[in-house]
């Protein structure tokens, strides 16, 4: 009985000591999450997404204390990867090493029944982390991206448009002109957030459900476009509308804004519900 329960808490104690060391990590993503909105939701898309897996697995969680070999592994591999960042000051690494940490902690206290929903969680949790690390790059060419695309579309219907970067502020504004009238294209308009979301939803399906790999790329690359297209229409729609809608044009903007991000992952979920379907039934 002694031996159980040093095997029980030894370990985690090493886990405790293990989110100490990683707790500069963790306050600088909750700040940067916390100070993003588009970030803020795709976490929050992420966590329900992981609570439905959750629900699904309920028969199986059980706090297990299970430092089984692949607890095991993986915590020496978090423990190497973070080594190796203090030795190269890569990011990714710190990243790697952050989610094998917690992979490792995952299957402890649970145990292995769980393992492949939890695989499915922190494999997108990761990418969660690494887009957090991309959006400070990739913030004005997805702005100047979406910008051109939703133009163009806008140049189908007959409409003057433009784009022009205003450098006169403090922070210089990426304007777009329709018809006369300014736009200002800001970073919640650079489509990142749906982008993030479709992502994070779709990876997380095609981990999870039992598709061939070749379709689970295709269903990631496909939310992608989903994720893209849904942005450049929610601009094209919101300077459609613009001109009738007067003083409440920020209240369209919002309920065009979620019309199109919650039906771009209802689309995402329905896409992979069926996508499983027709591969089981094949």
């Amino acid at each position: 009985m002694r031996h159980s329960r040093w095997e029980r808490w030894l370990p985690t104690l090493a886990y405790a000591l293990t989110g100490v060391a990683f707790y500069p990590a963790t306050v600088w993503l909750l700040r940067e999450t916390l100070a993003h909105q588009q970030l803020f939701h795709a976490l929050l898309v992420l966590m329900m997404g992981g609570m439905a897996l959750g629900l699904e697995q309920r028969a199986r969680l059980r706090l297990a204390f299970e430092f089984s070999l692949l607890s095991q592994v993986t915590l020496l591999l978090s423990y190497a990867c973070m080594a190796t960042f203090y030795w190269m000051g890569h990011p990714l690494l710190a990243l790697a090493s952050y989610t094998l940490a917690i992979c490792s902690a995952v299957v402890f206290f649970f145990g292995q029944g769980v393992k492949r929903a939890a695989f499915t969680v922190l494999g997108t949790f990761a990418l969660y982390m690494l887009l957090v690390l991309l959006l400070p790059v990739l913030d004005w060419p997805m702005r100047a991206l979406a910008g051109k695309n939703a133009g163009w579309v806008l140049s189908l219907f007959g409409s003057s448009v433009h784009l022009e970067l205003n450098q006169s502020l403090r922070v210089p504004e990426l304007i777009m002109v329709h018809a006369g009238r300014p736009f200002h294209v800001a970073a919640e308009c650079n489509g990142f957030g749906l982008l993030c979301a479709s992502l994070l939803l779709s990876l997380m399906l095609a981990l999870y459900r039992p598709l061939p790999w070749i379709d689970k790329g295709l269903l990631i690359i496909g939310a992608a476009f989903l994720g893209f297209i849904g942005n450049v229409l929610r601009i094209v729609v919101i300077i459609l509308l613009a001109p009738s809608v007067g003083k409440h044009y920020l209240l369209m903007h919002e309920i065009v804004g979620i019309f199109f991000y919650y039906g771009a992952l209802i689309a995402i979920w329905w896409l992979a519900a069926g996508w499983a379907k027709r591969t089981s039934r094949a």
